[in-house]
């Protein structure tokens, strides 16, 4: 339990040192700005969110409707943050798909539209709690149906990112290039640590 709480908060006071930093140094209103204060709100929402589900799993006994309803909450973080990742990959420093023109704003309403789905059909699907090996009263996980459709979802939008990557290549900057390289990298070691 101690390593996972103190990853959880090491991430969020990691988000929350760039999110003050943005706020203090960023002083244009560019689509870009806008996008990745968005972005950072959402994760430090699912980063707090996940780290009050960690609690929650681990007295869901005494805190059974409590426990679903931040768990619930922490899936539904998960689709808003890929989301906003989306987006930032494909429509920004993009000149053939601007985030205004038409074709623009008709994909990020497809995409808006598909999230939302997502998290209502997610918001019933089944979930439950798997200890790990340990067996101690943090060593417990979320698993079932509704973990398993977000993280199609992740993947979905993984390959979407992918293919925007390839055919939008010539827009990125290079270090942009190497956010992106992260990202998937670390995209495909955490889905497939969770499988």
């Amino acid at each position: 339990m101690l390593v996972t709480i103190t990853c959880e908060f090491i991430s969020f006071l990691f988000i929350f040192v760039i999110f003050c930093s943005f706020l203090i140094r960023n002083k244009n209103t560019s689509d870009e700005s806008i996008f990745f204060f968005r972005m950072i709100i959402i994760t430090i929402i699912g980063l707090l969110l996940e780290i009050f589900a960690t609690f929650t799993i681990a007295y869901r006994d005494q805190v059974p409707i409590l426990n679903n309803v931040i768990n619930r909450l922490y899936l539904a973080s998960i689709p808003l943050i890929m989301l906003q990742i989306s987006s930032f990959i494909i429509f920004l420093n993009n000149d053939e798909l601007k985030i205004n023109n038409k074709k623009g704003i008709i994909l990020r309403r497809i995409m808006e539209i598909t999230c939302t789905i997502v998290i209502i059909i997610d918001m019933f699907l089944p979930i439950y709690y798997s200890n790990n090996l340990y067996g101690d009263r943090f060593g417990v996980y979320t698993d079932g149906i509704g973990v398993t459709f977000a993280i199609i979802y992740g993947i979905v939008l993984f390959f979407v990112d992918l293919i925007a990557c390839i055919r939008y290549r010539n827009f990125y900057s290079k270090q942009r290039i190497l956010c992106l390289i992260f990202y998937f990298i670390l995209l495909v070691v955490g889905i497939t640590a969770r499988i």
